[in-house]
């Protein structure tokens, strides 16, 4: 916008026709509409013959009152604020000098500051993977600093973290069984299946080909026990020796003492097939 124009100046002559000026400064950015300075013709007195020729003296021309600061080329941020001033108190005639010194004088104003919009920083380094096998995540993050949004500026655009996977080694697995199969079929095709439960410790699969005297064949009695076969196929253990005692298949000294772990003797067995199942 135009600032309003100035007083206008003393008429340049004194007798006659003359002129005057008046001027104005302009505090837009972008400029003002129309003219800085205005002339108009000013006629004072008529000069008679004497006069004319005594106003032939020259005349200096002198500074007239500086006019108020404009404002500030902008409205944030640095910028500049002017004034000016006329030769026109009075204006040189009859070819006196004009006036010494600047007609425009400027200077900085300091408004507001600006506002400024956000940059984003540099990105951190890569973290460490979040497992220490298999599969996992990396992730690096960046700040909205540089510089930080300020005064109403507008934030960064985008994220401000990054996460991709990592591929460590395979993970260590723990073997497990899976669930027992079907039984198979009985490895022979006739004969006779006897469980034998011995005390406290194992079970004692006999399998052999044909029914005959088991006490001679695998003699389950204790050494020294009288053993008595059956027509069923089963046998029977007589008492233990004198000083043990037992079930007749397992005989323990009496004097042993109670809790000591049970001796496990290797029995020699004339059959196809054993098994040993421990409890």
């Amino acid at each position: 916008a135009c600032l309003g124009f100035l007083f206008w100046t003393h008429c340049s002559v004194t007798c006659g026709r003359g002129g005057q000026q008046r001027g104005r400064s302009c505090n837009g950015i972008s400029g003002c509409a129309g003219p800085s300075l205005q002339t108009r013709s000013c006629s004072l007195i008529k000069c008679d013959r004497k006069g004319r020729t005594s106003v032939s003296t020259s005349t200096y021309g002198n500074w007239g009152l500086w006019s108020p600061w404009s404002a500030c080329t902008t409205t944030c941020g640095e910028g500049n604020i002017t004034r000016i001033r006329l030769c026109n108190n009075p204006p040189p005639s009859k070819g006196g000098k004009g006036c010494t010194g600047n007609t425009r004088e400027t200077k900085p104003c300091n408004n507001t500051l600006c506002p400024a919009d956000g940059n984003w920083g540099l990105w951190s380094p890569w973290s460490a993977c979040t497992t220490t096998c298999g599969e996992g995540n990396i992730t690096r993050i960046r700040l909205c600093n540089n510089p930080p949004p300020s005064k109403g500026g507008k934030g960064c655009t985008g994220n401000t973290r990054e996460t991709k996977p990592c591929n460590n080694t395979l993970c260590p697995v723990t073997g497990g069984w899976t669930a027992w199969n079907e039984w198979s079929q009985c490895s022979t095709s006739c004969g006779c299946i006897f469980l034998c439960v011995l005390p406290k410790r194992f079970i004692i699969v006999f399998t052999f080909t044909s029914i005959s005297d088991l006490c001679v064949l695998s003699n389950p009695c204790f050494p020294g026990v009288k053993c008595t076969s059956k027509i069923d196929g089963s046998w029977e253990c007589g008492h233990c020796p004198v000083g043990l005692k037992g079930n007749g298949t397992h005989c323990e000294d009496e004097n042993e003492v109670k809790g000591e772990e049970e001796r496990l003797d290797y029995l020699k067995w004339d059959l196809i097939d054993f098994v040993y199942i421990f409890k």
